[in-house]
């Protein structure tokens, strides 16, 4: 199994703040219940005694450095898991702000003969390369936004993807961003609709990532005919910013009902992660 298919996860260390973002997916390894924002010290104290010295002391010294960059690798045991750290450090007018960590589950890691890589498994290691660098220096959300949203295109073969925030004073659903394979689809930017038991709403408030034939929920849509030209598979992800629910990306592949490989799931939620990172760098 390759490194990807173990697992990425990603955390944003914000210096100014003092504080550790953590996506959804290394929170899980962690044993965090939630994936809310980590205190420095209190992020210390959840690391195991033996690893807390170490850890710090790499801290220390990726603050004092002066040169953008990959830092250096750790390797932490973790619950009976090995998760591999690298660090890249992003400098503003030569000052240090803030680190993207990036971790590998390497738990289940198995090595592939050299050049056996299949060309999804390469493409996500380019999509975490991209991203990653778009995250390290700051790129506009939407610029990361269409990234993440051509990378997602890519592996799952989809046609478009839709980012949908949830308004919780008006209790309405705005989409903020879509991305279209397929020019015969409609633009969904600025469409809005009531959370009511409509099919899409129930749908785009999932706890957890789900896959699944959009037809599958009920309820009576706001917009019918413009909600049926998006009939097919569905993923969604939601997005947590600072241990709250702010919205929901949504995968679409039209006129299909066979689901994703639990592989293409795993990296899509992989991607997803940095949408939710990249708001919450920047809010």
């Amino acid at each position: 199994m390759a490194i990807e298919q173990a697992g990425v996860g990603i955390a944003y260390w914000d210096l100014q703040n003092q504080i550790v973002y953590f996506s959804g997916s290394l929170g899980a390894w962690c044993g965090y219940k939630e994936s809310k924002p980590f205190l420095y010290e209190d992020f210390l104290a959840q690391i195991h005694p033996h690893d807390r010295l170490e850890l710090y002391k790499l801290i220390e010294q990726v603050k004092r450095t002066s040169t953008p960059g990959q830092v250096e690798y750790r390797i932490m045991p973790l619950q009976e898991q090995q998760l591999r750290s690298c660090f890249n450090p992003c400098l503003i007018e030569g000052q240090l702000t803030h680190l993207i960590e990036i971790v590998f589950n390497l738990s289940n890691f198995q090595p592939k003969p050299k050049g056996d890589e299949v060309p999804d498994l390469i493409s996500l290691r380019a999509a975490i390369s991209t991203i990653t660098s778009a995250l390290v220096y700051r790129y506009p959300l939407a610029f990361i936004y269409t990234t993440v949203s051509e990378f997602l295109t890519c592996i799952l073969q989809a046609d478009c993807v839709h980012i949908y925030q949830y308004e919780v004073t008006q209790q309405i659903w705005r989409n903020i961003y879509d991305y279209r394979q397929r020019p015969d689809l409609p633009s969904a930017i600025g469409v809005e609709f009531a959370n009511q038991n409509n099919c899409i709403s129930n749908a785009l408030r999932q706890a957890q990532p789900l896959q699944f034939n959009s037809q599958d929920f009920q309820g009576t849509d706001p917009e019918p005919e413009f909600i049926a030209q998006f009939f097919g598979l569905w993923m969604v992800l939601p997005i947590q910013i600072n241990n709250h629910f702010w919205g929901s990306l949504l995968i679409i592949r039209c006129d299909t009902a066979t689901l994703w490989t639990e592989q293409e799931f795993n990296q899509a939620i992989i991607l997803g992660d940095y949408i939710s990172l990249a708001i919450a760098a920047q809010s």
